[in-house]
């Protein structure tokens, strides 16, 4: 089993901008977000689900070394031994079960489908984020 930065980020709904965790890397609580400086303590970040939304960091990072969360959009390249091709996908990153999944972006919303496992983060780059970036998701 490996150590991995226990990392949070929450995206405020009624004003449109995510609150990040500074974390371990800065000695503090991964429990503790910040937007200009201000902290927001987890407690009240809970309290309140009608406003925040919570999404964990994954441990990975993308190919451009950019770390990837819950609800990220990634465009995944992998090659297609059949076609004998590179082909694209944009899939999003969903937590399913029992781990970080990639879930195809036109089944995305359904809970039956188990996603695909993160492997090979060199051919995964973010795009976006389901937050910022909803016109992705059609």
């Amino acid at each position: 089993m490996t150590n991995r930065e226990i990392k949070f980020r929450t995206w405020d709904i009624f004003n449109g901008y995510f609150l990040l965790s500074r974390g371990e890397e800065y000695g503090e609580s991964p429990f503790v977000f910040y937007n200009l400086g201000v902290p927001y303590n987890l407690s009240k970040i809970f309290s309140n689900k009608a406003r925040f939304v919570v999404q964990q960091f994954t441990g990975l990072l993308d190919k451009n070394n950019k770390e990837i969360y819950e609800g990220d959009i990634l465009n995944i390249s992998e090659y297609n031994p059949i076609s004998e091709k590179f082909e694209e996908s944009l899939e999003v990153v969903c937590w399913r079960y029992c781990g970080f999944v990639t879930l195809h972006l036109k089944n995305h919303d359904q809970d039956w489908c188990g996603g695909n496992g993160i492997c090979d983060t060199n051919n995964l780059e973010i795009v976006g984020n389901i937050f910022e970036n909803p016109e992705l998701l059609k």
